[in-house]
């Protein structure tokens, strides 16, 4: 077979050249649609192609060195794709797992049950798609823990089965209440007598970025102290010019409609 054989060569050589890697890959790619999890076994030969290039300005005749993730991959390749498969169709499944997440929180949908929470300050770092991944296992954890055998799928941002439908506008009625995402999340956060103050903020900013779709610098300026109430509205006058600005314009302010 030639995408095992390709990868014992390549194994068996201390260096190699860009191309040739880059050949590799691009064998292994091409049976991505016959073995199951191959996608997971070819990141570190990327990567390790990529920064080749990028040391040696494009040059694919350059000499590079496997590091030992990459050679773990290629023996993972040798010992699986002889006798790999990968199933056409699962067939439709039998539970659907939905999950959504925010830089502030996540939250997971499973028939009737539901779960959620915060991120805590150190995971609130990590990238979207990590948050979006751990929300997924986090929910499977919380929701299937005694589920065996069953197909799950699972549905999330990345897999554009959510989307934010709005309703149509209604001047009693704020946006964000069509988009079930928003509410969710906001439903996630505590009642007012059971809340911590992260929670007391979060949710109250959360709704004004909503009905507002203020940017961040703008809702950083929102103070007491600026703010006056009129018949339907709050309007809060910024004291530095934002990027919205209109040149020239020295009584910019926000201002946050009433909703009954």
């Amino acid at each position: 077979m030639k995408v095992k054989s390709t990868c014992e060569n390549l194994l068996l050589q201390k260096t190699a050249t860009i191309r040739i890697v880059a050949q590799v890959i691009g064998f292994l790619v091409s049976s991505f649609p016959a073995v199951v999890f191959a996608e997971m076994h070819y990141r570190h030969l990327e990567l390790d192609k990529i920064c080749a290039l990028r040391d040696n300005k494009g040059n694919f005749n350059a000499i590079m060195t496997l590091s030992t993730p990459s050679r773990a991959e290629l023996t993972w390749c040798v010992n699986n794709v002889p006798h790999a498969s990968k199933a056409i169709s699962h067939g439709n499944p039998d539970l659907m797992l939905t999950s959504d997440v925010s830089n502030m929180g996540w939250g997971a949908v499973c028939g009737n049950n539901s779960t959620g929470g915060l991120w805590s300050l150190e995971e609130e770092r990590n990238h979207i798609t990590y948050l979006e991944l751990k929300a997924v296992l986090l929910g499977l954890q919380s929701l299937c823990t005694v589920i065996n055998g069953k197909h799950i799928l699972v549905q999330s941002d990345d897999t554009n089965e959510m989307h934010l439908q709005e309703q149509p506008t209604n001047a009693t009625v704020p946006h964000y209440m069509g988009c079930k995402p928003c509410r969710f999340l906001l439903s996630l956060l505590s009642k007012p007598t059971e809340s911590s103050l992260k929670s007391l903020t979060l949710k109250p900013t959360m709704l004004i970025a909503l009905v507002s779709a203020q940017r961040g610098q703008s809702l950083h300026m929102l103070e007491i102290q600026f703010m006056k109430e009129r018949e339907n509205l709050f309007e809060f006058a910024l004291p530095e010019h934002i990027k919205q600005s209109i040149p020239g314009d020295l009584h910019f302010s926000s201002r946050l409609s009433i909703f009954l």
